[in-house]
C-alpha cells in the first residue's frame, strides 16, 4: 500500500514531529522518503499457533476492509481487539480433523472459552506480525537539538 502511495503520489511525504515537551515541545515538519521504509520482520512469527498440545489455529493477517469496520471508540477497544482476534481466525484444527466450516458465532465462542494463557499465544502471533517501521533522525528547528523517533504503521506514513 505504502508502495502503490509513493508510485502514484509521490516518494516524498512530509510528516509532523513535536520535539519532547521536556526540550522545547516545537513541531516540525520533516520530509521522508517512502521509498526508504521497510518492512521488519520478526523471526519469532508463526501463523500456526498451538492452543494445547492437540488443538491448534491457523491465523490469517487482518485485511484493511476488517480493521476498517471495526469501531475505533475508546469504550469499545476491549470488543475491538476481540472482533480483530476472531476475524483473523483462518481455521481451528486438532491431531484428527481441521474445522473450517463453523459459524461466526461458533468461533466466538471458541475464542471466549480460551484462558489467559492461550489468548496470550493468539496475542503473539499479532505482536510479531511484520510491520512498517522506520527511524527518523531530525534536527530540531527551535533548539537545534538531534531527534530520533520512530514511526511504526502504515497509518503512520499518511498523517
Amino acid at each position: 500500500m505504502l508502495k502503490l502511495r509513493s508510485k502514484s503520489v509521490g516518494e516524498v511525504v512530509e510528516l509532523n514531529f513535536r520535539h519532547n515537551k521536556d526540550d522545547c515541545g516545537e513541531l516540525n515538519s520533516v520530509e521522508v522518503n517512502l521509498d526508504d521504509i521497510e518492512v521488519k520482520f520478526n523471526d519469532d512469527h508463526k501463523d500456526i499457533v498451538m492452543i494445547t498440545d492437540e488443538v491448534g489455529v491457523k491465523m490469517k493477517y487482518p485485511t484493511i476492509v476488517s480493521i476498517e469496520s471495526i469501531d475505533l471508540e475508546e469504550e469499545n477497544n476491549i470488543k475491538n481487539v476481540f472482533d480483530i482476534f476472531v476475524n483473523s481466525i483462518d481455521y481451528v484444527f486438532d491431531k484428527d480433523n481441521v474445522y473450517s466450516d463453523y459459524s461466526k458465532e461458533d468461533l466466538i465462542e471458541f475464542v471466549e472459552n480460551l484462558n489467559q494463557a492461550q489468548f496470550d499465544k493468539i496475542s503473539n502471533f499479532f505482536e510479531t506480525m511484520p510491520k512498517l517501521k522506520h527511524e527518523i533522525k531530525f534536527k530540531c528547528k527551535k533548539c537545534e537539538k538531534e531527534v530520533t523517533t520512530e514511526v511504526q504503521g502504515l497509518q503512520s506514513f499518511f498523517t
